[in-house]
């Protein structure tokens, strides 16, 4: 029987090598399109190294907790308009230090609306959003 002093700790790491060793076999779009067979690979690995200490990692539990984190997130953005573009902006300097070909630049709402009134007014001039 393999011991662990901080099985917290050992847990979490296993965790996270795993799904980057799991994530790191597949395209995006099989990702996205199996993800219940890549749960099942995943729970699988670390069944396999945590039974031996005594612990069972519970996946859908995580996921219960992601999605009511992603959903509280959700509504204070959407309490305060500006808050989503500060995160767009926060989200813009760990993508420029990536070796990445493309970059999504997050577009305001509002611009587009602007723009919208722009082309429809012709020549007649509009103010800018504020």
């Amino acid at each position: 029987m393999i011991q662990v002093q901080s099985f917290h700790q050992a847990t979490s790491e296993l965790a996270q090598t795993t799904l980057r060793s799991v994530l790191g076999k597949h395209e995006l779009d099989e990702l996205l399109s199996e993800r219940d067979k890549m749960n099942a690979d995943i729970q699988e690995i670390l069944d396999a190294q945590t039974d031996t200490w005594g612990i069972k990692v519970a996946n859908a539990e995580g996921e219960e907790q992601a999605a009511r984190k992603l959903l509280e997130a959700a509504r204070v953005l959407g309490e305060v308009p500006e808050a989503m573009q500060l995160r767009y902006l926060s989200t813009l300097a760990p993508i420029g230090t990536q070796n990445s070909t493309t970059i999504v630049f997050p577009f305001p709402t509002e611009f587009s609306q602007w723009l919208s009134r722009l082309q429809s007014a012709g020549d007649r001039p509009a103010s800018p959003p504020s």
